[in-house]
């Protein structure tokens, strides 16, 4: 996470292509506040696992609310962070898990 509460990974070639996906994090009140951009794929998913995980841990905060309207893709190691989130909010009562905008189909093709 650089100062601005950011990270990003460069999924792109060495062509100049852009990023396949960012996430971007951030505090409000007592939320942790994180908006994932791209595409969230095997490849991405775990820095995503990762990022929010540290974020949760350093500001042991209320909550934590993704935003996904940026996703342009999410297969099925996407789909299981999104999982572990749950399954982590659920063992600790004291937290809150919002996603936000969540798409109500997510094509496979």
């Amino acid at each position: 996470m650089n100062a601005d509460g950011k990270d990003s990974v460069n999924g792109a070639a060495d062509d100049g292509a852009e990023e396949r996906f960012t996430v971007s994090i951030g505090l409000h009140e007592d939320f942790i506040l994180a908006r994932a951009v791209g595409e969230l794929d095997y490849a991405y998913a775990r820095m995503l696992h990762r990022q929010l995980k540290d974020a949760w841990e350093m500001t042991r905060s209320a909550g934590l609310m993704v935003d996904l309207s940026g996703l342009t893709f999410c297969d099925s190691m996407g789909v299981g962070i999104l999982v572990l989130l749950l399954l982590r909010q659920s063992r600790e009562q004291q937290s809150t898990l919002v996603l936000s905008a969540v798409p109500t189909t997510w094509s496979a093709s």
